[in-house]
């Protein structure tokens, strides 16, 4: 199991992951922008988030291991935490 999570430092907000037991700390998102309110996917292959720079709030979604990052809102707007909504399968 994977914790995604938030880590505020001075001048940035980065999105990290780690195991449930605390180890293998990783910054899955590096830079200046702010990178915020993560989720997990339900079958743990992506992370969702919001992501603000100059250009404005976005929610961004990206593999688990932080690669394949891309923006998948269109227009900069004041967004909130993106979550994932669980499909059910039809019988």
């Amino acid at each position: 199991m994977k914790i995604v999570y938030q880590r505020d430092d001075k001048d940035t907000s980065q999105i990290y992951i780690m195991n449930a037991d605390g180890s293998a700390k990783t910054n899955l998102t590096m830079g200046r922008s702010h990178d915020m309110r993560p989720a997990i996917s339900p079958d743990g292959k992506k992370v969702a988030f919001t992501g603000w720079n100059d250009e404005g709030m976005f929610i961004y979604l990206m593999d688990i291991d932080g690669s394949n990052r891309r923006k998948i809102t269109k227009d900069s707007a004041s967004v909130d935490m993106p979550a994932f909504i669980p499909t059910v399968a039809s019988e």
